[in-house]
């Protein structure tokens, strides 16, 4: 892949990833219509899981099944061939498909210059290395790979903005750990590979270059980045939010013993409707009356109870610090609403910044003017 056509990818990639797809996931995991007035619901986490892994899968083929094999697969030996097993490769293939040992095939002369292209490459040593780290814009850097390693720092600094962007909010904040943790797992497993040559998939994967194996992951990347948002907003719960119910469910329990107390005082004792109750309770012995009398008793100090707690609290040293607090939360709690707005008024102002310094860093890039 060329660096014009790489570049194109990851902006095609940053575009639909995030103006696209991300909006899709979320409107798949809250909206009413998909999850039947319930967000997250299995359908809308089964439909969001379809459409993620559908879009990479279409992707990832597209651009995997039309690429050229590498010099390796070409002649068939592993990425830690020895020179004297490249050669030995290169001749084996030369003598089978050399153009004159097949006048039949118009394709010949093709493969023949292939196998020479890829053995100019491998026979090479110093070649061989900038070719399997970098593929073949490596080799086209004689001074150097300064260029080559802007080109991936610029892919981590595209994908640290955009899953900062993508993972605002409560319910991101665990996905947000989890992107960034799997970002830098990434770039060490890259400046392992290109920068120290210390590659120890080598054995599983013998034909792949370095160059493939993380060009692959930096195209898994974006596809992990979604399916963390998703898990994490399946799985976030607001626990300010709960508190809050839990409290007012309290208030409630609280104001319907307040409403009995007050009904027993009133009715002595005696449930609205039940008449056989009064007039058993008018035609009771002396045991029924100190029953009532009790019952009262009991009301009475059921309604000091409840007197108790309706009543302010005395005055105290500490009043004044606690009004002063209960003011602040005030207007904390009013100040929540703008910040929300706020924070999602200044992301559209973000997105343009990042796309104009975006722009302006690619524009050095493909200059040249640091090689």
């Amino acid at each position: 892949m060329s660096k014009e056509e790489s570049g194109a990818s990851e902006i095609f990639d940053v575009v639909l990833y995030m103006f696209v797809l991300g909006p899709a996931v979320e409107w798949c995991l809250k909206s009413p219509k998909v999850n039947k007035g319930r967000a997250t619901s299995r359908r809308g986490i089964l439909l969001a899981v379809l459409l993620l892994s559908s879009i990479a899968a279409a992707k990832l083929s597209y651009e995997l099944i039309g690429r050229e094999s590498n010099h390796f697969v070409t002649l068939g030996v592993r990425v830690d061939a020895t020179p004297s097993e490249v050669r030995k490769a290169y001749m084996s293939a030369s003598i089978k498909y050399h153009p004159d040992k097949n006048p039949d095939d118009p394709k010949a002369g093709e493969k023949f210059m292939r196998f020479q292209a890829a053995y100019d490459v491998l026979k090479v040593t110093q070649n061989r290395d900038l070719y399997n780290k970098f593929g073949t814009s490596g080799l086209d850097e004689r001074a150097g790979t300064s260029q080559s390693l802007m080109s991936i720092g610029l892919f981590y600094a595209i994908w640290l903005v955009v899953g900062y962007l993508l993972t605002m909010g409560k319910g991101s904040e665990e996905s947000r750990t989890w992107a960034f943790s799997g970002l830098l797992a990434l770039a060490v497993y890259e400046y392992q590979c290109r920068i120290l040559s210390i590659d120890y998939s080598t054995a599983l994967f013998p034909y792949s270059t370095v160059n493939e194996k993380i060009e692959l992951l930096h195209k898994l990347f974006p596809p992990y980045l979604h399916g963390s948002r998703m898990i994490s907003q399946v799985l976030f719960r607001d626990v300010s939010l709960y508190n809050k119910l839990m409290l007012e469910e309290m208030h409630r329990k609280i104001d319907g013993l307040g409403r009995l107390a007050i009904a027993i005082k009133a009715r002595g004792n005696v449930p609205v409707g039940d008449k056989a109750a009064v007039s058993a309770a008018a035609s009771a012995s002396a045991a029924s009356a100190s029953a009532k009398s009790a019952a009262e008793a009991s009301a009475d100090a059921a309604m000091k109870v409840w007197s108790d707690v309706l009543s302010p609290p005395a005055p105290s040293a500490a009043a004044p610090a606690a009004s002063e607090a209960s003011e602040t939360q005030a207007q904390a709690d009013g100040t929540t609403g703008s910040e929300s707005a706020s924070r999602n008024r200044d992301r559209m102002q973000n997105i343009v910044c990042f796309f104009v310094v975006y722009a302006f860093f690619k524009h050095l890039v493909d200059s040249n003017l640091f090689a």
